[in-house]
């Protein structure tokens, strides 16, 4: 997650590290933790916190899911 104030390079700074592992992964770079990027783009103004992260129903106590944890499964 990148916060910060408009103009400050946070997109710039961002695309030249995905730029960057890419090129490591084009490379075949010998390292187990050089993988190929997916990128998703959430707008979280969007959506609930419950739907974004996740929440417990108190009622059957159990967890459900939200969108970034499906992303990482």
């Amino acid at each position: 997650m990148m916060i910060g104030a408009t103009g400050t390079g946070k997109s710039t700074i961002f695309n030249i590290l995905i730029k960057s592992i890419e090129q490591l992964f084009k490379e075949k770079i010998d390292d187990p933790n050089i993988k190929p990027i997916i990128l998703f783009k959430l707008n979280p103004k969007s959506m609930s916190l419950n739907n974004l992260f996740g929440y417990v129903n108190l009622l059957t106590n159990e967890w459900n899911d939200g969108i970034i944890a499906n992303i990482m499964r």
